[in-house]
């Protein structure tokens, strides 16, 4: 009876205890990061420390100073989930002027995400803290969530990050100059592919009305599909919603866009090269593809993720099929 009261002690101790002990054994100057970092921002990946606790209160030690002397810093959870989870650094200025920062933490878009399990395009991050100073600040961005952070002259302060359950890839600290340059260069490029991409969207369906020609209607929903996967990766999603509907059916919505582009690419090939009349086997082929496509779009209210890295590889083969069959024809 008592090994087993051991046991249960041992497992608390290292669920709770030992994540913040580790934490606090960490030497202060390796985890420490200068605010007059050359160039315009730096990865902090490398310098995140992670704390895990099933409390959603922690206490920790972070740096005071470059000396290695510390102080408490409390951590509160907003989440409800557990285990709670955050990741911790700091940050020193050794100037005699204030520092302004952006703590840029971006969304996962569609480079990168994986193909037969695609890393769901959502929050990665619940809220940033301050262990002393200025409180950071949330910065309205689509594609991103960015928090700004100040940091007074001579000071040193840590700024501990509330991770949601999904892993944190990437994390950038910008000057707050060069990120007000780097995101309005960002915005119009953004602006002005979608721009080209709406007006071939209208283009298309306007000569479906002018000319009733099986292939116009085809395109339109390629078109106006790759469009919706255009405003989805952008994070235009984030403005019509709120963040935990976002979480909930943003993978799902992304799975049918993704799937409806595969259908899309289907008929339009199957309209195009007028594949019944031309290649009667290839058009067998792109109906498959078509009836595919549908499905995996009922499909992405089951299992959104595996639904889209279906559609994912479909849409991959269908493009490479459509141009092996029109240099064939």
């Amino acid at each position: 009876m008592l090994a087993k009261w051991r046991l249960v002690i041992a497992a608390i101790f290292s669920l709770t205890v030992l994540p913040v002990l580790t934490l606090s054994a960490q030497t202060a100057g390796d985890r420490i990061v200068a605010a007059d970092f050359k160039g315009d921002s730096i990865e902090l990946i490398s310098v995140l420390q992670v704390v895990n606790s099933n409390n959603s209160k922690v206490a920790i030690d972070v740096p005071s100073d470059t000396t290695g002397q510390k102080v408490r810093m409390n951590l509160q959870a907003i989440s409800p989930a557990t285990p709670h989870r955050w990741a911790v650094f700091t940050l020193t200025n050794p100037d005699l002027v204030g520092h302004n920062f952006v703590l840029q933490i971006p969304r996962q878009g569609f480079i990168k995400s994986g193909l037969i399990w695609p890393r769901p395009n959502a929050t990665r991050i619940i809220s940033v803290s301050a262990s002393t100073g200025i409180k950071p600040v949330l910065i309205n961005s689509r594609t991103a969530q960015n928090y700004a952070l100040s940091i007074e002259p001579g000071r040193t302060v840590s700024f501990a990050i509330e991770l949601s359950p999904l892993e944190l890839q990437q994390a950038l600290l910008w000057h707050r100059d060069a990120y007000e340059v780097q995101a309005g260069q960002q915005a119009f490029f953004n602006g002005v592919v979608l721009g080209i991409a709406f007006l071939l969207g209208v283009a298309i369906l306007s000569l479906f009305a002018v000319r009733q020609m099986a292939v116009f209607p085809a395109a339109s929903l390629f078109a106006w599909s790759l469009i919706g996967f255009l405003l989805l990766n952008d994070g235009f999603l984030s403005l019509v919603t709120s963040q935990a509907v976002e979480m909930v059916w943003g993978p799902t919505i992304r799975g049918v866009v993704e799937a409806m582009m595969l259908v899309g690419l289907s008929v339009t090939a199957l309209a195009f090269l007028q594949l019944p009349k031309n290649a009667p086997m290839a058009a067998i082929i792109f109906w498959i593809a078509t009836a595919t496509g549908i499905g995996l779009a009922g499909f992405s209210f089951i299992d959104p993720l595996m639904a889209s890295g279906l559609a994912r590889i479909g849409f991959a083969i269908a493009a490479v099929l459509a141009l092996f069959t029109a240099l064939m024809l």
